[in-house]
């Protein structure tokens, strides 16, 4: 078995790396180069640490620094769902005893840590009462998803259609609108 990971199906690895490609064809193919700088997204390392002048670079239109205000229930709610569905989509298809108890192990403290109070002692409660399904990644997406349409019931939204979540959070579309 090899350690290299494929990334050819995953759609939030192969995004950033398309991209990167992209971006560095369009720079090695440019005739001019009196206003192009290396790419500084691809420094990694050194990225995080830039202010946006820096990255923009002072001939280039910068965007408006903004004060980023800390997340409201609603907006961390929406980040936390799309993470967990995240991650169930890209859970292996028959994971290994240590997966699936690391798995429950990350939901149990994720749930224990959750910034929400209320949420978080909802989530500590539903974990007990109906464990997460860790056993295959078809089992593990369901459980998500049905956890989240418990929550979307409680809170009045609507509930999403679970035989669609690969659609939904791995493959996209069959019109291919998001590739």
């Amino acid at each position: 078995m090899s350690n290299k990971t494929d990334t050819s199906n995953c759609k939030v690895c192969t995004s950033f790396k398309t991209w990167t490609k992209n971006e560095s064809r369009k720079l090695n193919e440019s005739t001019s180069t009196t206003n192009i700088k290396k790419c500084k997204i691809c420094d990694i390392v050194n990225f995080s640490k830039m202010k946006l002048s820096q990255f923009f670079g002072s001939s280039q239109i910068q965007p408006k620094e903004t004060f980023e205000c800390p997340p409201n229930a609603q907006e961390l709610g929406r980040a936390t769902w799309t993470y967990l569905h995240s991650v169930a989509a890209y859970y292996p298809e028959n994971p290994t005893k240590k997966q699936q108890k690391d798995m429950e192990s990350f939901l149990r403290i994720f749930s224990e840590f959750y910034p929400c109070k209320p949420c978080s002692k909802y989530l500590v409660k539903e974990l007990k009462e109906n464990p997460p399904q860790v056993q295959s990644k078809s089992a593990f997406g369901i459980w998500v998803c049905q956890l989240h349409n418990e929550v979307n019931a409680r809170l009045g939204k609507p509930i999403f259609d679970c035989s669609k979540v690969d659609e939904r959070w791995r493959t996209g579309p069959p019109n291919g609108f998001c590739d």
